[in-house]
């Protein structure tokens, strides 16, 4: 049988994504603990990274890191950084180019091209290295100094749960979708253009309003120049936990960032609906459909990660 050029491209390619992996976690730093921490159970150092070497973290990182493809072209290595930010045994890049002291104004994580000498320091075993693509894998080093209490929804509570210790129901932990959204939330991905240029999703007074989230992802909006200001649904995104949950008041400002943390995991662009009058509203503003926005967005924060040892604090 005869096969279509095109067709042979498209295995091609996808053979090629196949053999991309989430290629575990070759190391965890621990480093100290405030004093006023010891003796409070959610600080309990060990139980954190108990919790990045259980098998529930591993299954999660391989389907995100892996087999969902969130990083085409990318293989993934987590190195956790357990304790204190400015823990001295955390220090490992500090006579980097771009290196931003922890616990400094706007210091969520720091970003630095891959280099022996980095892998090294973060205690990465020499046959690991010998196996990392300098110019397209990537190395996350989330840092978490606890657990913290409280979820806002049952759906937050069903995606983080572990069953390790106080890591259990009821606590949001250092979970892969937790690190990417880091990234978002004043982590290096926030500062890309095309992801700030996302934020137009988000409440602009005066000219839109975002009300709320509603449950099942229906975004709701309010825009004087659609409707005279009725309220209308613009969006429905059903792509993340927290989205299907409903959000509302002081959560939506996790809204784009739970978008781009679903769009990039869960290949959720393909779920996402946009009212045509919406779609037409954002385009008139940034010469882009929603979509169009979401996509540029994730596309660049992939590109921008190539090659990358990535630090970011998670919790």
């Amino acid at each position: 049988m005869k096969i279509k050029k095109k067709d042979l491209i498209h295995l091609i390619r996808e053979m090629a994504l196949d053999e991309m992996a989430y290629m575990g976690m070759p190391n965890v730093q621990i480093g100290q603990q405030s004093p006023w921490d010891e003796g409070r159970r959610n600080w309990n150092l060990s139980k954190i990274e108990k919790f990045f070497k259980s098998k529930n973290y591993a299954k999660k990182a391989t389907k995100f890191f892996g087999e969902s493809r969130g990083f085409p072209g990318s293989n993934v290595w987590v190195i956790p950084q357990v304790g204190r930010a400015d823990s001295k045994e955390f220090q490992f890049n500090k006579d980097e180019p771009g290196y931003v002291k922890p616990y400094t104004f706007d210091s969520r994580g720091n970003v630095h091209n891959i280099s022996e000498k980095l892998l090294r320091a973060l205690g990465m075993p020499e046959e690991d290295i010998e196996s990392v693509d300098f110019a397209k894998d990537i190395i996350f080093v989330p840092s978490a100094n606890s657990v913290q209490g409280g979820y806002k929804t049952d759906a937050e509570r069903e995606d983080n749960y572990t069953g390790v210790g106080d890591g259990g129901p009821g606590y949001s932990l250092p979970t892969p979708h937790m690190l990417i959204h880091a990234l978002y939330d004043g982590g290096s991905l926030s500062k890309l253009p095309e992801v700030e240029r996302v934020r137009i999703l988000e409440d602009y007074p005066e000219i839109e309003e975002l009300l709320e989230v509603q449950s099942g992802g229906h975004v709701i909006y309010r825009i004087k120049e659609i409707n005279d200001g009725n309220e209308f649904e613009g969006i429905y995104a059903p792509i993340a936990a927290t989205l299907r949950a409903g959000m509302r008041d002081e959560d939506l400002i996790e809204f784009v960032n739970e978008i781009l943390t679903g769009c990039l995991l869960y290949r959720g662009l393909e779920k996402i609906k946009v009212a045509p009058e919406y779609d037409a509203y954002i385009s008139g503003k940034t010469g882009m459909g929603v979509k169009e926005l979401l996509s540029s967005a994730v596309e660049a924060s992939r590109e921008f990660l190539k090659g990358k040892i990535v630090s970011v604090r998670v919790v």
